[in-house]
């Protein structure tokens, strides 16, 4: 049952699936040492925005709890030998290390 009265559920089968598209693509391009070191910031901090945005429109998709607060988790290997402050912010959200809950 969806969750936000101000769209359909196609709408958000359609958001989650374009955005979606994105958040892998610049994980990809993390985990491959494909940004240049000045971007990383940038880039890293587009997938937390996308992993953001997915998180709430599967909320309002009405998905189930568990399936929405999994769409906040980010592979490690992204972040091996990079700063990657931006992925804090989820470890937080997500109650991984460094929360305060």
């Amino acid at each position: 049952m969806v969750r936000d009265w101000n769209r359909d559920e196609a709408y958000f089968d359609r958001f989650i699936e374009g955005r979606g598209r994105l958040a892998r693509e610049a994980e990809g391009w993390l985990e491959r040492g494909e940004v240049r070191e000045d971007r990383v910031a940038s880039v890293s901090g587009g997938l937390v925005r996308d992993l953001l945005e997915l998180t709430l429109a599967s909320y309002s998709r009405g998905d189930p709890m568990p399936e929405v607060a999994r769409r906040l988790r980010v592979d490690d290997s992204a972040l091996e030998g990079r700063r990657y402050y931006p992925y804090e912010l989820t470890r937080w959200l997500d109650g991984g290390e460094g929360s305060h809950g």
